[in-house]
């Protein structure tokens, strides 16, 4: 047996870190893990409210949209208080209803000035208005200029046939970028190949290739020298500034709102480049965004790693939800978020203005009360405790636990219809419920932006994100706006109230924005003889005998090329047609005028 250990040797062998985790306990406060490594998975070890697991946390740590499967329907569906210790650093005890009650007196409505005859251009001019293009054009020209006196150019280089561009040349350059993810080639110069499988008439109407890749080439949202002062957002700062303040300024909000993270695809080298395996793009550039149920995108936040927020004693994620709803609290709303946001400390902090919290839960996070999740409980089954703030925690056990914290919703199941008729209706909490209704917003809006979008692999990152804002979230939140105004307003002969789909309503933008015209085939008409408007023949017998009707073939193309053949399709019908012309041609009686003068 060995001599026994000194007192300072003790001491010495207990200061050791005894896990991975107290490796960096050594750090100064202006240090941080994140700046270790050049791509991380997530921030969870810079979040004060994260414990490490017990080892019992079996998928706790991953983002998960609640399960919709069907629960059988034997499950015993009961609700369970149990008791919580006194060490858990809040009062927590059955539920007796102390949540706190906010009332929302906003009427969630669009903002766009619209007309009768409003088009899309008309709303995606209102997200992209004139201070949008204005930076561009600005920043465009003076990142040219610097650029070319810093270079020694060749005789025949063509940075020397820059000339400065202008509010109309940016639109259409937008609009070719609109064109290009309508229509995907394999290069950009094939939009102006002679090639037969190429030749695309559209992009060399607007302007020449050499024009297109130089204003590509100098395209930019903010002047160099300030970049130093804006940190690593100094790229996109100013636009992000201006897009967020329009998308705020366009829609009173509605009372659910959302926040979750998206990627915009990137590969390249970047210090802020993230890598998340759950998303459909594992690589790329993380966004924040703040959304409602409908899609509509009231907020955007870039991660640029440290720095992302101002320094406080708030982890990333809280930081991020408060800065995304500074301007939607004390107003009563209803925040849905992942477990990466959730926390005690977060729904706290909203409480105290006026806003409410749901989202699922990490069992390890800072202040959940042990018993709750060591509780065993059957498939089915739901236990919950409560604070004195009115905080309420819940797990459930469907085909896994589900732990969730919410500050609005009570402990109480609803009745859910099965997707198979064959099997009955299904009981599920109503926080699960509510929590999965609102995650769709996000959704949405990822979907519809993701379609025919622009964005190419050799796009600098803040290309890419400056696409993201322009292309892709501006012109979904105008295209539900318009689909809004189209609701209240009914297409001109049609029987229907009908909406136009995101491509359509990309094509419709394009065009305007190219300046391209969508002119209808004219009928080919007879150049001589007069032409009359002739009465169609009788059919049928006794009452059911008719003159034979169909759509004016005119009114069809305009409005199937303006809204879709599924609208033109329910016009009202006539009976007269032109018995001149060579097809004999339906028509009413102004667009026989029209294309006979």
């Amino acid at each position: 047996m060995g001599d026994p250990l000194r007192q300072s040797e003790i001491d010495r062998i207990i200061d050791l870190p005894s896990s991975q985790g107290d490796l960096f306990a050594g750090l100064s406060e202006d240090e941080s893990v994140e700046d270790m490594d050049y791509s991380v998975v997530d921030d969870t070890d810079s979040d004060p409210d994260f414990q490490p697991s017990d080892g019992s946390d079996e998928a706790a740590e991953n983002e998960f949209m609640v399960a919709n499967e069907d629960t059988d329907a034997d499950v015993d569906n009961t609700i369970t208080t149990v008791n919580s210790t006194p060490d858990e650093g809040d009062n927590w005890h059955s539920f007796e209803g102390k949540q706190q009650i906010f009332e929302f007196n906003s009427r969630p409505t669009f903002k766009f000035i619209t007309t009768n005859d409003s088009k899309p251009i008309d709303f995606f001019e209102q997200c992209l208005n004139a201070d949008v293009i204005d930076l561009m054009v600005t920043e465009t020209n003076r990142n040219a200029h610097d650029v070319i006196s810093k270079l020694r150019l060749s005789r025949k280089s063509r940075l020397k046939d820059w000339r400065d561009t202008n509010p109309e040349e940016m639109k259409k350059f937008i609009g070719l970028l609109l064109y290009m993810g309508l229509v995907t080639l394999p290069r950009i110069s094939d939009y102006w190949s002679t090639n037969a499988l190429y030749s695309f008439s559209g992009a060399s109407k607007v302007m020449s290739r050499n024009r297109f890749q130089l204003i590509l080439r100098f395209w930019h949202f903010n002047d160099n020298n300030n970049l130093q002062r804006d940190g690593r957002i100094g790229k996109i700062k100013p636009l992000l500034s201006i897009i967020n303040g329009m998308f705020f300024n366009l829609k009173e909000a509605e009372q659910d709102l959302v926040i979750d993270e998206t990627m915009i695809p990137f590969r390249g080298r970047l210090l802020f480049r993230q890598y998340i395996p759950g998303k459909a793009h594992k690589y790329g550039i993380k966004i924040f965004k703040l959304c409602d149920k409908t899609g509509y995108t009231y907020g955007i936040k870039v991660y640029m790693g440290k720095g992302t927020v101002a320094a406080t004693d708030n982890s990333v994620a809280t930081s991020v939800v408060m800065e995304l709803m500074a301007n939607h609290l004390n107003s009563g709303h209803n925040l849905y978020v992942d477990n990466y946001y959730t926390s005690v400390q977060l729904a706290n902090s909203l409480l105290s203005r006026q806003t409410h919290l749901c989202g699922t839960l990490r069992r390890n996070r800072k202040g959940i009360p042990k018993d709750l999740t060591k509780e065993k409980i059957q498939k089915g089954e739901m236990i919950c405790l409560e604070n004195d703030e009115g905080v309420l925690i819940t797990k459930w056990q469907d085909k896994r636990e589900v732990l969730m914290l919410s500050t609005v919703h009570k402990p109480e199941y609803v009745e859910i219809p099965s997707k198979n008729p064959d099997k009955p209706s299904v009981l599920k909490p109503l926080v699960v419920t509510a929590y999965n209704k609102a995650k769709v917003g996000i959704d949405l809006s990822d979907q519809m932006s993701s379609y025919s979008t622009a964005v190419r692999k050799t796009m600098r990152w803040y290309h890419k994100v400056g696409e993201e804002l322009v292309l892709g979230t501006s012109v979904v939140n105008s295209w539900l706006a318009y689909n809004t105004f189209l609701k209240t307003k009914k297409p001109p002969n049609a029987k229907k109230k009908h909406l136009i789909s995101i491509t359509k309503f990309k094509e419709q933008l394009a065009c305007s924005l190219m300046c391209l015209q969508e002119t209808p085939r004219i009928p080919e008409v007879s150049r001589t003889g007069h032409h009359y408007l002739t009465s169609s023949a009788m059919v049928g017998e006794g009452a059911k005998k008719h003159r034979v009707r169909k759509v004016c073939k005119m009114c069809y193309q305009k409005l199937s090329e303006q809204r879709g053949r599924s609208v033109a399709r329910n016009m009202t019908k006539v009976t007269t047609f032109c018995s001149v012309c060579p097809d004999k041609p339906f028509l009413c009686e102004t667009c026989f005028k029209d294309i006979h003068k």
